[in-house]
């Protein structure tokens, strides 16, 4: 998602890119096989940094479970509440380092830079945020148990009326076949999420390099903003009042 954010068709970065390449680690900007280099920097630089940051996750989530097998208090709305709390910070944890990771895998940061920027974008754009991570979770949620559940029809039918396999038979397959469905999309949806995260925290940090290297995508992408900040109300981000004003798209409703 980094790669076509930054690069134009031609294989030439933008200067964004170029200058934030050139900070971190003093290399020039290229293309030339993104997967294989961002897999490798995976696996060596940044290996610690994405290790710091699940074991920081762990962490919270063994305190969770500790807790909840411990009997700390004998006051239901105690223990309750504080699940409750406990359940919350690791919500935002997860978030958090969601969004750390995306800067480390696209600035090839270290994470406590990384984590230093997300706080500064979560205070600027934290409602926004968990807005996006929400309706991600939302929509890659129902796509996985649609898709399970068709698959597994799929397997029903094919099992059953086609073949006209034994009921125990056709059974096994549908079961198998709604597992197998929901566990392939399910890594699908992690892809997914993950390019919807990195595209927001770039178009927060550098909407002018949409702009620059896909002008079309980025007029459609500021159109359906704008209208749906008006339909539900919103207020626009000034980012994308920066665009629409380079792009032409008018602000309608003096919003």
């Amino acid at each position: 998602m980094a790669t076509w954010y930054y690069f134009r068709r031609d294989g030439e970065a933008s200067s964004f890119y170029a200058q934030s390449s050139t900070e971190n680690d003093g290399s020039r900007a290229q293309i030339t096989s993104p997967m294989t280099r961002s897999f490798f920097q995976t696996i060596t630089k940044s290996f610690g940094t994405i290790c710091l940051s699940s074991i920081l996750l762990a962490l919270l989530k063994t305190l969770h479970y500790l807790y909840r097998r411990s009997k700390n208090s004998k006051n239901a709305w105690v223990r309750a509440i504080l699940n409750a709390l406990l359940s919350c910070v690791e919500s935002i944890l997860r978030v958090f380092n969601l969004y750390a990771l995306v800067r480390v895998g696209v600035r090839h940061e270290k994470y406590c830079d990384a984590a230093m920027a997300t706080w500064e974008l979560i205070k600027q754009r934290g409602v926004e945020a968990l807005v996006n991570d929400d309706c991600v979770d939302i929509v890659m949620g129902g796509g996985r148990w649609i898709g399970a559940v068709t698959l597994a029809g799929v397997g029903f039918i094919a099992s059953k009326i086609a073949y006209k396999l034994d009921w125990d038979i056709a059974f096994m397959v549908t079961v198998v076949s709604f597992f197998f469905g929901f566990s392939i999309l399910s890594v699908m949806a992690v892809t997914v999420e993950m390019s919807a995260v990195t595209l927001f925290v770039l178009l927060a940090e550098n909407p002018e390099a949409m702009l620059l290297n896909h002008p079309i995508m980025c007029r459609r992408l500021v159109h359906v903003i704008i209208d749906r900040c008006e339909a539900e109300g919103w207020v626009v981000p000034d980012e994308i009042k920066e665009l629409a004003a380079e792009t032409g798209q008018p602000l309608r409703r003096g919003i």
